[in-house]
């Protein structure tokens, strides 16, 4: 029994959200109570756009689908340039305190930050082969 797009699209719209909570819990654990890292929390936003990546997924084949790549990249790329601002506005003393106190922590969220990226440049890349393949 196969599985329909649309329960396919929506199972991974919610596997993005949670996929955005776990980063912004991560780094709201970073954070340490004020303490710590406060600047990843803006990596929260992510929460935003992440589920839409889960529809993209799905219906990559759709011309929609460029239009809301293109939103994700903006976001990814807002967010990004706010986490480096925030980051060296506050210091990068503080990521290496965190380093040093929960390695585990800060090294899984810089792997789900990471992987979530490389996720929506396989799925650009997918997109894009796809138009080529139409003209």
């Amino acid at each position: 029994m196969a599985i329909s797009k649309r329960k396919k699209a929506s199972y991974l719209a919610l596997l993005g959200l949670l996929y955005g909570l776990i980063i912004g819990l991560l780094s709201l654990l970073m954070s340490g109570a004020g303490h710590g890292w406060n600047s990843a929390f803006g990596s929260i936003l992510c929460v935003f756009y992440l589920p839409l990546l889960g529809y993209c997924w799905v219906y990559k084949n759709n011309r929609i689908v460029s239009y809301f790549l293109a939103y994700i990249v903006i976001g990814a790329l807002f967010t990004d340039i706010i986490l480096l601002y925030e980051t060296s506005k506050e210091g990068f003393y503080f990521v290496g305190k965190v380093l040093s106190v929960s390695p585990s922590i800060i090294i899984l969220w810089i792997l789900l930050w990471l992987f979530w990226h490389l996720v929506l440049v396989i799925l650009i890349r997918k997109v894009y082969k796809n138009r080529r393949s139409e003209i």
